[in-house]
């Protein structure tokens, strides 16, 4: 193969590799969901390449932002992407791990979108392939019961991508973190994917 055809073959697949399937859609999209519901605090588990952290910016809603993420490669990424931005706390990390040591930064409601999960490609993977119940047990042993729980991927449960992990189950853990929560749904890329925990009217203030 001649060399200039070989360097393009080369440059392809790198950039195929390392450029994220991440579009201006992503962040409009879940800005427009996050905006419905702001709260002092934002909180992420899985900042891949930083679509939620940019939806969260993006919407207005938060003062200050953190997001964990397992893969080493995205969090190198996240930090590059949001340097100088001090509102901005990344952490690198298992999410069911690490939040217990953001929830002691956490003083106020928060918003958290729960969206830590293996998915093939170059996602990380911890022990399981969400680790959605230990994070929303981290959750309801932070002294505030108030906070609003964003989960993407609802249509994932039951399925070997979520472990075989039950909707219902999910639900009756947020249930056991505020019994008095309402349980709703957004829309994402897809109807109805993005389940919502929260129990009342909260505003950028976290009051």
């Amino acid at each position: 193969m001649h060399h200039a055809c070989l360097l393009r073959v080369i440059c392809c697949f790198v950039l195929s590799y390392t450029v994220p399937l991440v579009t201006p859609l992503a962040a409009t999209t879940t800005a427009a969901v996050f905006a419905k519901y702001p709260n002092y605090y934002f909180v992420e588990t899985g900042s891949w390449y930083g679509a939620g952290i940019q939806g969260a910016i993006d919407s207005g809603g938060f003062r200050e932002i953190y997001s964990v993420e397992l893969s080493r490669f995205h969090y190198e990424h996240c930090k590059r992407r949001f340097y100088g931005q001090g509102n901005i706390h990344l952490w690198h990390g298992d999410s069911a791990r690490s939040l217990p040591d953001i929830l002691s930064h956490i003083d106020a409601p928060a918003t958290f979108w729960l969206d830590a999960h293996y998915s093939q490609g170059d996602t990380a993977m911890g022990e399981t392939k969400t680790a959605i119940i230990q994070e929303l047990e981290a959750i309801g042993r932070h002294h505030i019961h108030t906070h609003t729980i964003l989960i993407d991927d609802v249509r994932l449960f039951g399925t070997s991508e979520f472990d075989y992990l039950p909707l219902r189950t999910v639900v009756d853990t947020l249930l056991s973190i505020n019994p008095d929560d309402q349980i709703t749904f957004e829309d994402d890329f897809q109807k109805n994917d993005v389940l919502v925990a929260h129990c009342h009217a909260v505003t950028a203030e976290g009051d």
